[in-house]
């Protein structure tokens, strides 16, 4: 079902992250732009997450939860994928964070396939790495592809995705490491245009024990 309100669909699979899905729901509620829907996908966390979510979704409408069986982190995405509404796609995990204005959309961005925003990883040991970007639209295949490889920049958190190029292209429900690289490889082929944002940061807290 289509909704012309909805901008943003946000994504986010949670399992045994109780201690951190508070901070990261609400860092998507702080948002400067507020026409998104938040489609958390309970993949049979034995914790308390699920009701953490419940309890968030009870006051905000536009989060819905969804609880399933565990079947994995491709398993989880892929039922947001099937209940997404939004025009764009992000893809946020349920121990992470994003910063004000990263669902902020340029109006010379609303024509490309993918928007890559800024982002910072907060190690373990306290040390923090950011990348920024300059702002710029890159075009041609063979230009996406070439800075795809040379980049290597398979993470989908940094992400912004026109619903519209992922089409039916689903997760491999099979793989539980580098599911990024062969999602967002199955989606090339249709990407015509990538833009480069300086609005917001993705905020990804490298934690012991992660994979």
């Amino acid at each position: 079902m289509e909704n012309n309100n909805i901008k943003v669909s946000i994504i986010m699979p949670v399992y045994k992250v109780e201690e951190y899905v508070g901070k990261a729901i609400e860092s998507i509620q702080a948002q400067t732009m507020k026409e998104w829907e938040f489609l958390i996908v309970d993949d049979g966390t034995p914790d308390r997450s699920g009701e953490i979510c419940d309890e968030y979704a009870a006051e905000d409408s536009r989060i819905r939860v969804f609880h399933k069986e565990n079947g994995g982190v491709s398993s989880a995405r892929n039922t947001g994928l099937d209940n997404a509404r939004g025009e764009w796609l992000s893809f946020i995990d349920g121990d992470d964070e994003i910063t004000e204005g990263y669902f902020d959309i340029r109006q010379e961005h609303e024509g490309v396939d993918v928007i890559i925003k800024p982002y910072c990883v907060e190690h373990a040991d306290g040390r923090v790495t950011c990348h920024n970007n300059e702002l710029s639209i890159l075009t041609g295949k063979d230009k996406i592809f070439r800075y795809y490889v040379q980049k290597r920049n398979n993470a989908l958190w940094d992400k912004i995705i026109k619903r519209k190029t992922v089409g039916t292209k689903r997760f491999n429900t099979n793989v539980s490491i580098g599911e990024d690289f062969l999602f967002f490889l199955g989606v090339l082929p249709n990407i015509k245009s990538i833009a480069f944002d300086d609005t917001g940061s993705y905020r990804y807290f490298l934690r012991q024990g992660s994979a």
